[in-house]
């Protein structure tokens, strides 16, 4: 029995070993965000993009037009934001920033998570898997709690604010009033700084 128990424990702590040089042997290294400078160089913007729960890829500008609202969000913060668009007629992007999570959550958790947050929402939610948005857009901030929003005018892409939402938002933390009231402001603020270019 004493035999058994210790092969047991062996084949365990052998198997627990292999998955975890497997995970680390593959994992891609996350994409280097070059934070020196402020302005979006427009030249390296992804070509195409993937949307959340959906295997085709499409092109960034079929997705990102003229006049839309790219708003970069990460777990806390998607919970709040997944629903801007409700509160305003504006095009909402939704960039979910999920570069840094491993690989395999983000295979097989973040998707389905982010699909079920998303419901029947018409807006368009860029799965940025590689990070590539990420560094495009100059995000320096992994936090859960953190969301960046941009602006796209005259063919330039530009950071207007950031912001931060409750900690553990997605797990209930803010009322619906509050979550309302919190889209309600970001719009406010959107508006604001529309109207005073």
């Amino acid at each position: 029995m004493k035999t058994k128990l210790i092969s047991i424990l062996k084949l365990t702590v052998l198997t627990v070993a292999f998955l975890g040089m497997i995970i680390y042997m593959t994992a891609k290294p996350p994409v280097k965000v070059d934070t020196t400078t402020n302005q979006i160089q427009m030249k390296y913007m992804p070509k195409r993009l993937k949307l959340l729960d959906d295997d085709l890829e499409y092109s960034a500008d079929s997705i990102i037009k003229e006049n839309s609202i790219i708003v970069v969000t990460n777990h806390d913060s998607i919970a709040v934001l997944k629903d801007l668009d409700k509160y305003t007629d504006e095009n909402i992007v939704i960039v979910t920033n999920i570069s840094a999570a491993p690989w395999f959550i983000k295979q097989w958790v973040i998707p389905e998570k982010l699909t079920e947050l998303k419901g029947s929402s018409k807006t368009a939610w860029i799965y940025d898997e590689n990070g590539y948005m990420k560094s495009f857009l100059k995000v320096k901030s992994d936090s859960a709690v953190v969301y960046e929003i941009f602006m796209k005018k005259d063919g330039k892409i530009t950071k207007i604010f950031d912001g931060s939402v409750r900690q553990g938002a997605l797990d209930g933390t803010m009322s619906e009033d509050e979550i309302k009231q919190h889209n309600l402001d970001i719009i406010a603020k959107i508006k604001k700084i529309k109207d005073a270019v």
